[in-house]
């Protein structure tokens, strides 16, 4: 079963759509929701390869999104077959179901391609299913019907490791090192957030002309056809800005320099005077990388450097998003997350350099180098541990291969690595997942025995556990406000979620406009009745969301209200029940955020109080899911 790499190719892709389509089926999200707009749109206006304003977000202004047109190509392709007779929507929505599992199995491809030739076919598949499925975030990006770019940049850089990694092992490797830098530049045409894995790539080869003064030729044409291919798809597909745009979530002509400079340094390592003295190379080496990091710094200082965003809504929305927090404000997850990787990617480099003589010795240069930089740089953004994942995978690989098959005398070992692998790194990053899990479970579990009888001799409860339990239920009482006070006319029985009977009076606005609704709920309403919107949870909507807190925190007598849904031409507004705006109000218990918010737009709206602005009329009312839609009538 085990002898060959197509047999445990074949047996791990069928394991991997078990894996995934019965238990990671976690539907569409706003994200996809968005994206399926988008390439609806693309294809109806007959294909335009150039990025235009997405239109029907801030509207009538438009917004630019952070996303470029790879995954449109991707997303229609695979719809294609089902058009004619599903007709677009249902045929885009039947593709985004199943999609991300062939970018998974895509990139479970890309991982026996890149180890074959540094290990077995029953080591290769044993280190797979410990690590590519054990530890990570590649698996929750393959989700059943998460469309989104995540998978397919993973899905890149494992091809990118799989293909440098190969190129080491064949004296004609040419074509595997343009085929590294086509596949790299697909990673950064998806998200330009991708280049500075190029870098990283290129370590290997670096280490071994510092070392053992190994020609640069591999790097330069890697990075050279990275180059070329970058520039090509900027010539059809350049920032909606023009090609000199400093953005750092889309490719410009910025992202092309860089990386000439990146060719320019590697020739200039490559004169033959710098290769006469291991100091003499290590110093100009270091030099021009620090002149690479100058020029980064400088290109996109505002980007990273400076806030995209305006204080207002950084207070409101982007400071409470999870994966733009950094780490430092979760000690146990900066542990777990950021620092174990840092201590493990470093100390197996200083290990691997006394004991590592083999051929996997670039691929694990490759991997500890990108695990070392993107548990670094997880401290300060969550969202880059997609790229440490895909590093860890053929660190962790390399690691299981180097300590427990050195010369592959005995399959016994593999068992006992399962002990390291349960201790150390399920530990250090899943355990404080799981840990949490379970231990929130009992705790809630025990206090709800508690509240029902204190002295229930069952629990066992020291005195601190007893005195945390009191203050838990003192707290809940003192704040439970009554029904007096909350005077709400509805049960509590609500969704928060948008219903089909609202997309029907929404589709049947024959005005045209925009509707304001609660922002994650905006894209599925734009999908689903393709009327535009005020705002979506999306960072570079900067305009739209600050406008539509604005109007949301509004107090009487609502004037800026009145202005703003003016401005972007809001013709029906969406109300759920205000206990539903939750996203807002993080900062306040449940009493204190309810007397705050009955101070505002959203609370007068709803409960047509006498503070209700005049101009607006409820047009429906669903009573189940509570949601109100109530019509614009402006006065001049």
């Amino acid at each position: 079963m085990f002898s060959t790499y197509k047999r445990v190719f074949w047996l791990s892709a069928l394991m991997t759509i078990f894996f995934f389509v019965p238990f990671y089926v976690d539907g569409f999200s706003t994200d996809v929701w968005t994206r399926l707009t988008r390439i609806e749109i693309w294809a109806n206006e007959g294909f335009p390869l150039k990025e235009t304003l997405t239109m029907t977000q801030n509207y009538p202004f438009g917004v630019e999104m952070h996303w470029t047109r790879p995954l449109d190509f991707i997303g229609y392709i695979f719809a294609w077959p089902f058009i004619p007779q599903w007709g677009m929507k249902d045929a885009l929505e039947i593709m985004a179901w199943y999609t991300p599992i062939l970018g998974m199995l895509l990139s479970v491809w890309g991982f026996f391609f890149g180890v074959k030739g540094y290990m077995t076919p029953k080591v290769a598949f044993f280190s797979f299913w410990l690590f590519f499925y054990g530890i990570g975030y590649s698996w929750g990006q393959a989700s059943v019907g998460y469309f989104d770019h995540h998978i397919f940049h993973f899905c890149c850089l494992i091809w990118s490791i799989a293909l440098l990694a190969r190129s080491f092992l064949v004296q004609k490797n040419t074509t595997l090192l343009i085929m590294a830098g086509i596949v790299s530049a697909c990673g950064s045409w998806m998200t330009s957030e991708f280049f500075i894995n190029t870098y990283i790539l290129i370590i290997p080869f670096l280490f071994l002309w510092l070392f053992h003064q190994k020609s640069l030729r591999p790097a330069i044409i890697y990075t050279a056809a990275y180059t070329v291919f970058l520039g090509s798809v900027l010539l059809f597909d350049h920032p909606i800005a023009g090609y000199f745009t400093l953005d750092f979530y889309r490719i410009s002509f910025f992202h092309v320099l860089l990386s000439f400079f990146n060719i320019l340094f590697l020739l200039f390592l490559s004169i033959p005077t710098f290769n006469t003295g291991f100091l003499r190379r290590l110093i100009y080496g270091t030099l021009g990388g620090l002149l690479l990091i100058s020029i980064l710094l400088f290109c996109f200082s505002d980007v990273l450097l400076t806030p995209m965003v305006d204080p207002f809504m950084y207070h409101l929305w982007t400071k409470k998003v999870s994966e733009m927090k950094p780490l430092f404000q979760n000690y146990p997850r900066l542990i777990c997350h950021a620092i174990l990787p840092l201590l493990l990617s470093l100390g197996l480099f200083i290990w691997s350099l006394f004991h590592v003589r083999s051929k996997i010795f670039p691929l694990l240069i490759i991997s500890i180098a990108g695990t070392f930089f993107y548990a670094f740089m997880i401290m300060f953004h969550v969202r880059v541990g997609i790229s440490q994942n895909a590093f860890f995978v053929f660190l962790a690989a390399c690691y299981f291969k180097i300590i427990f098959f050195p010369k592959e005398k005995s399959f016994y070992n593999s068992l006992l690595f399962v002990l390291f692998y349960l201790t150390f790194i399920g530990c250090s990053l899943k355990g404080y997942q799981i840990s949490t899990q379970i231990y929130n479970f009992i705790f809630q579990k025990k206090l709800e025995i508690y509240r029902n009888d204190p002295n229930n001799a069952v629990l066992k409860l020291d005195e601190n556990i007893k005195n945390q339990f009191d203050k838990i239920i003192q707290k809940e009482q003192e704040e439970e406000p009554t029904e007096k006070e909350y005077e709400h006319p509805e049960d509590k029985n609500y969704s928060c979620q948008l219903s089909d009977k609202v997309f029907d009076v929404i589709r049947k606005d024959n005005k045209n406009g925009s509707v304001f609704v609660e922002i994650f709920s905006a894209p599925e309403l734009l999908w689903e009745t393709d009327k535009p919107v005020l705002g979506g949870p999306y960072h570079t909507n900067v305009q739209g969301l600050s406008d539509l807190f604005r109007i949301k925190l509004d107090h009487p007598p609502f004037d800026t209200t009145y202005n703003l849904m003016k401005k972007h031409q809001v013709t029906q507004v969406v109300l759920f029940n205000p206990d539903c705006q939750s996203d807002l109000y993080f900062d306040y218990d449940k009493k204190e955020r309810f007397d705050w918010v009955k101070t505002t737009f959203v609370y007068h709206t709803y409960y047509e109080t006498e503070q209700m602005p005049k101009w607006l009329e409820l047009e429906y009312y669903d009573k189940k899911k509570q949601i109100k839609v109530f019509r614009v009538k402006y006065t001049d």
